[in-house]
């Protein structure tokens, strides 16, 4: 029988030797298809982009195993040879440029419903400017730095100085320095009343230097935060911290010592006995004696 000849013998050989079973398909569908699916799963803001790879990944592996009906020896030996995992390389290269493309916002769907860019929000947002807008406050507003993320809504299209549906800039909810210097590098002026929650973040770190080109806008130095404390403003958070150098700025931008907050309490009351903040207080205020601790901080 021909099944038993030593060439049938040899031709099962190398079909062994170069590994033409089922073990290709798989390791395709079963160990890297579901890798594929737990990336999606985990990273939403890429699924229309997994989706895309997923499909060309998927056609890629598995086109040595559909052969040609015309070139039946040619797809037999293409299935055997070892060169057919260098159909792999492809899809490989896709998803290389796909984590160049999206890597840096891997965390940036982790939560559901958080706001977070995804690419299926940005494709709608490229035809809508409120979109556009309400995406861009998002970001800013997230506590940690969002330059990177701020940086290519920006060179999409997106406007430092819009609003979104509820009248917030982001000059009003940005609550990391770096993502604020993006923002005013790019041109960001515009405000709301709201831009006292801004300050008062800022003088809580005392960032005196971003506060200052903050202030160089004309913001209001006694605005509040419209969802925190009436009347509590960034004067009274940078006496309570204790930076004397914010408190300053502040004074000279207009900020009024004597306003009370929803406590009752004045600037002054808020700095307390600490003598650095009394002497620049002085400064500003001829009815306060100046500490004799502070006296060399005003002169």
């Amino acid at each position: 029988m021909s099944d038993g000849s030593i060439e049938s013998q040899a031709e099962r050989q190398r079909e062994r030797d170069a590994w033409s079973s089922p073990w290709y398909p798989a390791l395709c569908f079963l160990v890297a298809m579901p890798i594929e699916i737990w990336c999606w799963w985990k990273a939403p803001f890429m699924q229309l982009g997994w989706q895309v790879v997923l499909g060309l990944t998927i056609v890629i592996a598995a086109v040595p195993w559909i052969g040609s009906r015309q070139h039946r020896a040619d797809s037999e030996t293409l299935r055997r040879h070892p060169a057919r995992f260098g159909f792999l390389l492809p899809a490989l290269l896709l998803h290389a440029g796909m984590a160049a493309l999206y890597g840096p916002y891997w965390n940036a769907g982790r939560e559901a419903g958080d706001g977070s860019i995804t690419i299926n929000r940005l494709l709608g947002a490229l035809l809508d400017r409120q979109a556009m807008a309400t995406m861009l406050v998002e970001a800013a507003a997230r506590p940690d730095d969002r330059s990177l993320e701020i940086g290519f809504l920006l060179r999409l299209g997106a406007d430092a100085n819009a609003a979104d549906a509820r009248g917030r800039h982001p000059l009003d909810v940005v609550a990391d320095g770096t993502s604020l210097d993006r923002l005013l590098d790019t041109g960001a002026v515009r405000h709301s009343a709201a831009i006292g929650r801004t300050l008062i973040v800022l003088a809580r770190e005392g960032d005196t230097a971003r506060l200052v080109r903050l202030l160089a806008l004309g913001v209001d130095a006694d605005a509040t935060d419209p969802d925190g404390d009436a009347g509590y403003t960034a004067a009274h958070e940078a006496a309570y911290s204790g930076h004397a150098e914010t408190l300053r700025a502040l004074l000279a931008a207009g900020a009024d010592p004597d306003r009370r907050d929803a406590h009752g309490k004045t600037v002054t009351d808020r700095a307390g006995d600490d003598p650095d903040l009394l002497a620049v207080l002085a400064e500003f205020d001829r009815r306060l004696p100046v500490p004799a601790s502070g006296a060399a901080a005003v002169e």
